[in-house]
């Protein structure tokens, strides 16, 4: 099973690591982003995200309950 959690700064690097290249970046977030995905364009994006008062932004990662990853 999984649950959501919030996407933190801590989840950066493991999500830079798996976008190899600006095709898959496309896939994952459309424009959102530009290639190479950086933790500076991740903390502009979160800085507000989960703030239900100030922004529509809700930024979720996946766990998986029996391994925590």
């Amino acid at each position: 099973m999984i649950k959501l959690e919030y996407f933190t700064a801590d989840d950066f690097q493991l999500l830079i690591d798996w976008i190899s290249d600006d095709h898959l970046l496309m896939n994952w977030a459309g424009t959102q982003f530009s290639f190479p995905l950086t933790e500076n364009k991740l903390n502009r994006y979160i800085r507000e995200a989960n703030n239900f008062k100030e922004s529509g932004t809700l930024v979720y990662k996946a766990v998986d309950t029996d391994t925590g990853k």
